[in-house]
């Protein structure tokens, strides 16, 4: 009997979420890396004596921060869909398998064996 990797069906299925998960990592760290890059540049500007208008560092800072933090929300967001998609559909496989099992099988084998299993195998 062939074994096959359900995980890595579901985690194929879902990749589009993962993907999505990933742009939004990457875009994340681009803003970060951008205010510190900005913050950075202002201090040194300061230090050789040159004149910096801080309302403006700070209303583009402003809307970096509120920008990073939709990216950071909606990441997670995502992040747990792909978790909570492969989960449902890891259950959903496991107990249409058990009711495909025949009843001699529920005879033999534990009630407290099989929940032990079945939730074990799931987390």
């Amino acid at each position: 009997m062939e074994k096959k990797n359900y995980f890595m069906i579901l985690a194929l299925k879902y990749s589009y979420l993962l993907i999505v998960f990933g742009i939004m990592c990457v875009g994340y760290n681009s803003i970060n890396v951008k205010g510190i890059d900005m913050i950075a540049g202002a201090v040194d500007r300061m230090l050789a004596g040159e004149h910096v208008v801080i309302t403006s560092l700070l209303s583009k800072l402003i809307v970096m921060i509120i920008l990073g933090t939709v990216l950071i929300f909606m990441k997670q967001c995502f992040n747990t869909l792909y978790s909570l998609y492969i989960e449902t559909d890891m259950r959903n496989m496991a107990v249409s398998h058990m009711e495909a099992l025949e009843y001699s099988y529920f005879d033999t084998v534990g009630t407290g064996s099989i929940l032990t299993r079945l939730t074990a195998d799931i987390k």
